[in-house]
C-alpha cells in the first residue's frame, strides 16, 4: 500500500513539473524574444519564427500523440517527450545563430506537444492522468495540489 502510494505521489509531483516546465518555457520565450533579437542579429520578421517553429510543430503533433501513446504507452512516451524537451531547450540555451534556435525551438516543439498533447490541452490532460492515477478519495486531494 505504501510503495502504491509513493508511485502516485510521484506521477503527481511529474506532472506537475512537466506543467511547469512547458508554460515556463512559453512564458520565457515570449519575455526573452528582444534579447534574441539582440544578441542573434536578427530582424523582427526573423526573430518571429522562433516563437512560430514552435507552435507550429506543437500543432503538427498534436495529432500522432494519440496513436504513439497507444502504441508505446503514455509512460514511455511522457519520458522520452520530457528528456528530448529538456535537451532540445538545453540546446537553445547553446544556439549561436538564428538558424540553430529556430531548429531547436522546432524540436522543443515536437516533445512539448507530446507529454500533454499541446499545452491549451495540458490541464485537462494532467487532471485525466492524475485521476487515473489516484482512486477513491485520494482523487480529490490530487486535484487540490496541481
Amino acid at each position: 500500500m505504501q510503495q502504491s502510494q509513493g508511485k502516485e505521489v510521484l506521477v503527481t509531483v511529474s506532472i506537475m513539473l512537466a506543467t511547469i516546465m512547458q508554460v515556463l518555457d512559453t512564458t520565457i520565450a515570449n519575455v526573452a524574444l528582444p534579447h534574441m533579437q539582440g544578441s542573434l542579429s536578427a530582424s523582427m520578421d526573423q526573430i518571429t519564427w522562433v516563437l512560430t517553429s514552435y507552435i507550429v510543430a506543437s500543432a503538427i503533433m498534436t495529432l500522432p500523440v494519440g496513436y504513439l501513446s497507444r502504441r508505446f504507452g503514455r509512460r514511455k512516451l511522457f519520458l522520452w517527450s520530457v528528456a528530448g524537451f529538456t535537451l532540445s531547450s538545453m540546446f537553445c540555451g547553446q544556439a549561436n545563430n538564428l538558424n540553430e534556435m529556430i531548429f531547436w525551438r522546432l524540436a522543443q516543439g515536437v516533445f512539448g506537444a507530446s507529454p500533454c498533447w499541446h499545452w491549451r490541452w495540458l490541464p485537462c490532460r494532467c487532471y485525466w492522468t492524475a485521476a487515473n492515477t489516484w482512486t477513491g478519495l485520494k482523487r480529490g486531494k490530487s486535484s487540490s495540489m496541481r
